[in-house]
């Protein structure tokens, strides 16, 4: 699948927000993504973990493939990572 396509998804889900220039998650996410970082951690992070923290998001969610969620999991990664740089340099 494309990354327009999960894009899309994303957006149309809640996980994320389209701004101006950039694709942002949202704060609705963070929360229910931190209730399930334990569960995550303790599933070793797996591909599996992931979408059942995503179908507990949004049951849509269930239909996503491995590369899609390995994808949003990159997606997220960059831009936690950017988030942390630019509160570096404040």
């Amino acid at each position: 699948m494309a990354v327009d396509g999960l894009i899309g998804k994303l957006i149309a889900s809640g996980v994320a927000e389209k701004w101006s220039e950039e694709i942002r998650f949202t704060n609705k996410f963070f929360l229910h993504l931190a209730l399930y970082s334990e569960s995550i951690r303790s599933k070793k992070a797996s591909v599996d973990s992931w979408r059942a923290m995503l179908c507990a998001f949004d049951s849509t969610f269930s239909s996503l493939n491995d590369e899609e969620v390995s994808t949003l999991i990159v997606l997220l990664d960059y831009y936690l990572h950017k988030i942390e740089s630019n509160q570096a340099k404040i």
